[in-house]
């Protein structure tokens, strides 16, 4: 199998919903292609591993690697994207006039929250 096969088996396995889980920054587990299974990836100082037999024998980049890679670099690209914009509650809410009208206190089991139109 060349590196070309190993990239877009790989690329074909991040695209399927679920089959790449992030359990946290240096751990992930890719589901198998076949369908028997998952591989654990693990994040070293030198690279990635995969607990593969592709991995394993060959010491070369596999096709759960490709989707490791994949899937981070997707994940980058959105994080980068998402803009959270502050929560002004001194302004309306509708459109922006700093002259607001309390009309209500909402009570729930913790406090009253005032709430502004």
């Amino acid at each position: 199998m060349n590196t070309n096969n190993r990239q877009e088996q790989g690329q074909m396995i991040a695209s399927i919903k679920n089959a790449v889980k992030r359990i946290n920054d240096v751990t992930y587990i890719v589901n198998s292609q076949s369908g028997s299974g998952s591989y654990t990836i693990n994040l070293n100082k030198i690279g990635f591993v995969c607990s593969c037999p592709d991995h394993q024998y060959r010491d070369v980049k596999c096709k759960h690697i490709h989707a490791v890679e994949f899937s981070s670099a997707l994940r980058e690209q959105v994080q980068s994207d998402i803009i959270i914009t502050p929560i002004d509650s001194l302004s309306c809410r509708y459109c922006n006039s700093e002259n607001i009208l309390k009309k209500a206190i909402r009570h729930n089991k913790y406090n009253n929250i005032e709430i502004l139109v």
